[in-house]
Order: structure tokens, then C-alpha cells, then sequence
């Protein structure tokens, strides 16, 4: 048995050992080479902060960690852990954190931060093990909305050229998760589209998508407050589902934010999974 991180470890042999981890979890997950590109693009996954537990020279089990930040905090995202079949019981995630938490650490890390599913009661007991404490209670959803409103013409839906981030800011009532935060969608650019709603040329919505046809992903949306519960939200998701070809999903709403969660269940949205967000300070 070996840990160490995963800089040396080839994409094939990362993708066959998350299948192979996930291959019993309770949403299945295949991963192809391409996937895992992707995702450790968007998710800035540092491999040289990711540990990887072998086994005769075979990943047996890792965590992908990303990097980003938490109001003002510079943290590490937990973005997978898996442990394949034959080697769990052994302590393996807990000797995992063992071994990275002092690099973390040396390297200015404060927190890390991670979402389980709620019902993954094993990973919730590992994670609480490991100092991990619940912060929120996540909601995800899935769908198309069930109409479309038409909004009077002083209302318009347009590409939103640009990303002001300090302005859209100003526009939540809850913070996005790591999986959802603008330096996703920056480090997404070229496969991320933006659609704002304005009156005459002031911006009152917006919302953030992947703009393939075949994919559904809603990373961010919000409405100003003064101009909520007027349809906008509704005409923002149902403008993104008319040139889709699957339904809209968006994950890590904050549960909290009851207005969010009322929006979603009145659109013809439904709830896929929940989930908890969860963090350890360094």
C-alpha cells in the first residue's frame, strides 16, 4: 500500500478507478477520459493536492480536490471521494486525510469544503469523523418549466455580453457552492452562455447555462429583488429549455432560501436529491 498524490497518475487509470469506486453508489456514475478533463477543468482540481491510496501500483481509492475561494478564505473543494469495492473497511478515506491535510495546510489552506448526499449515511459518518461540520442543506432539481410567461415589452431576454460579477452579486439572496461559482463559469468560458433580462437597457436577471443543445446544467441564475415574483425567473429557464434537448437541472439550490425553493417547485421542477454542505477548518 502507497498514498501520494495523483500528478503522476494517468487519466486512464483515474477513470477506471473512479467507475470502479462508483460503481455500487447510490446515483450511478460513468466517467469517461473526456468527462474527467472536463470536470477536473471546471472544478480546478490540483492533483498535487489530490491524494490517491494504491495498491501493487493500483489506484484503490482518491480525493479530487479543487481550489477556490470562500469569502475571502482560500479553500479546497472535496470534489470525489471513492474507494473501490475490495478495499473498503480499511480505514482508507481517513488515512487519505491523514496524509493531506498537513500539505494543505503547509500550502495556506484553511478549509476545505465538500456536499454528500443526504441518505449516504457511511460518507456522512466518515466525513463527521474527520471534522467535517454540516453548513447547509442543499436542494437540487430537475425539469422543464411547465409555461412560459410573456413578459410586458418594457421586459426583454437577451445574451448578456460581459460578466460583471460585482453587479450580478447583488442580485443573490444565497451564495452558489463551489460547483456553481464564478470561477466555474470563467473557467468554463468558452462552453458557458449567459442570458440577462433587462428593462430598457438596466439588467434584472440573469441566468448562466451550458450552452450545448444535449446538456442541461443551470450553474447560476437570480432575479433583482425589486423585480422577483413577476415572471422573469419563469421566462429566464423556459428561453434556456426551448433549444435543449434534456431537461434543466440545477443542483446545490440553498435550502434555506425558501423564495428559491418555492420558485422551483411552482415551475413544474422536480427534486432530484439532497444534499449537505459540509466544512472542516484547517
Amino acid at each position: 500500500m502507497e498514498i501520494k498524490t495523483l500528478e503522476n497518475t494517468s487519466i486512464p487509470e483515474i477513470t477506471r478507478a473512479f467507475n470502479e469506486a462508483f460503481s455500487d453508489y447510490i446515483i450511478p456514475a460513468k466517467w469517461t477520459e473526456e468527462i474527467v478533463v472536463q470536470k477536473f477543468k471546471g472544478d480546478r482540481v490540483d492533483l498535487t493536492l489530490s491524494p490517491g491510496y494504491f495498491v501493487d501500483g493500483r489506484l484503490s481509492g482518491f480525493i479530487f480536490h479543487g481550489i477556490g475561494q470562500r469569502e475571502g478564505h482560500p479553500i479546497v473543494w472535496n470534489g470525489g471521494t471513492g474507494v473501490v469495492p475490495s478495499q473498503r473497511g480499511k480505514g482508507v478515506t481517513s488515512r487519505l486525510y491523514d496524509f493531506i491535510l498537513p500539505l494543505l495546510r503547509a500550502r495556506g489552506f484553511d478549509r476545505t469544503v465538500l456536499e454528500v448526499i443526504v441518505g449516504n449515511d457511511p460518507a456522512i459518518h466518515i466525513y463527521k469523523k474527520n471534522g467535517f461540520e454540516k453548513v447547509r442543506h442543499l436542494m437540487c432539481y430537475k425539469g422543464t418549466p411547465e409555461r412560459e410567461i410573456s413578459l410586458a415589452e418594457v421586459f426583454s431576454v437577451r445574451m448578456l455580453e460581459g460578466r460583471n460579477w460585482e453587479l450580478l452579486h447583488g442580485f443573490r439572496s444565497w451564495q452558489p457552492t463551489f460547483q456553481n461559482d464564478d470561477r466555474k463559469i470563467d473557467a468554463l468560458d468558452d462552453q458557458i452562455q449567459i442570458l440577462g433580462a433587462f428593462q430598457a437597457v438596466r439588467l434584472i436577471g440573469y441566468i448562466a447555462f451550458d450552452q450545448k443543445p444535449e446538456a442541461g446544467d443551470v450553474f447560476q441564475f437570480a432575479v433583482h429583488p425589486d423585480y422577483r415574483r413577476k415572471g422573469i425567473g419563469t421566462s429566464l429557464f423556459a428561453t434556456v429549455a426551448k433549444h435543449k434537448s434534456v431537461p434543466l437541472k440545477i443542483i446545490n439550490v440553498d435550502a434555506a432560501h425558501t423564495e428559491s425553493i418555492a420558485f422551483f417547485e411552482k415551475s413544474g421542477f422536480q427534486k432530484s436529491v439532497e444534499q449537505l454542505e459540509m466544512i472542516k477548518h484547517l
